[in-house]
C-alpha cells in the first residue's frame, strides 16, 4: 500500500509530495483515474494557489502491474492581512519624504520585513521605513511569520519635480536713486504652473 501525508502551507506556493510504497515505482497523477503520469518516485514538486488540490499516486510493481491510487491533498491558506500604511500623502514635489509602515494595518504574527527597491529608503529590513524618492517610485514589502507564512503589499511613492527659474530681468536694468525698475522672472519644467516669486 502506498502511505502519504496531507500538505498544508500558508499561500500560495512550491510544495513538495512524498509518498512511500513497498519498493515499486511510485507515479503522480493529477486525476483519480485514467490521464497520464505526471512524475515517478518518492517525492513530487508542485505549485499551488490558495485553495485545497488534490493529487493521486500509486505504485507499480516490477511486473508492470498498478496499484489503486491513493489521494493526496494540498491546502494552500489565505496568509495573514498584510498592508502598508504612510505617515502622509505619498504625491509630493521633489525633496519630500513619508514613512512606509509595513506593521501597524498588517497581522501582529509578522516578525521580518524586507522592502524593494532600496533606493531612496532609509532601511530594507525593518517594519517602518522612510521613503524619500527622487523619482516616483513603488516600494513593496515582503513579510513573514514564525509559522513560514509570506505576503507582500506595494505603494506607489509620486514625485513631482519642482519648476526652476529660467531668467529673470529687470528693465531697466539701471536706474537713479529713487526710480523705478520693473522685475520680470518665468519659470521651466514639468508641472510649471503660474505661482509667486519671492
Amino acid at each position: 500500500p502506498v502511505t502519504n501525508s496531507p500538505v498544508t502551507r500558508c499561500g500560495p506556493g512550491s510544495v513538495t509530495l512524498t509518498a512511500t510504497g513497498s519498493g515499486g515505482t511510485l507515479k503522480w497523477y493529477t486525476v483519480s483515474t485514467g490521464g497520464t503520469s505526471v512524475a515517478t518516485g518518492g517525492s513530487y514538486a508542485v505549485t499551488v494557489a490558495v485553495g485545497t488540490v488534490t493529487y493521486y499516486v500509486a505504485e507499480t510493481s516490477a511486473a508492470g502491474c498498478e496499484g489503486p491510487r491513493t489521494a493526496v491533498t494540498v491546502t494552500a491558506t489565505t496568509p495573514p492581512t498584510l498592508a502598508i500604511t504612510p505617515s502622509g500623502p505619498t504625491t509630493f514635489c521633489a525633496g519630500g519624504s513619508v514613512t512606509l509602515n509595513g506593521a501597524s494595518a498588517s497581522d501582529p504574527s509578522y516578525d521580518n520585513f524586507s522592502w524593494t527597491p532600496s533606493t531612496g529608503l532609509s532601511a530594507t529590513n525593518t517594519a517602518s521605513v522612510t521613503a524619500n524618492p527622487t523619482t516616483t517610485t513603488t516600494y513593496t514589502v515582503t513579510a513573514t511569520n514564525p509559522d513560514g507564512c509570506i505576503n507582500t503589499a506595494s505603494v506607489t511613492i509620486t514625485v513631482n519635480p519642482n519648476p526652476s527659474i529660467g531668467a529673470a530681468t529687470a528693465s531697466p536694468a539701471t536706474i537713479c536713486v529713487g526710480g523705478n525698475s520693473s522685475l520680470s522672472t518665468n519659470s521651466t519644467g514639468p508641472n510649471t504652473a503660474p505661482g509667486t516669486y519671492c
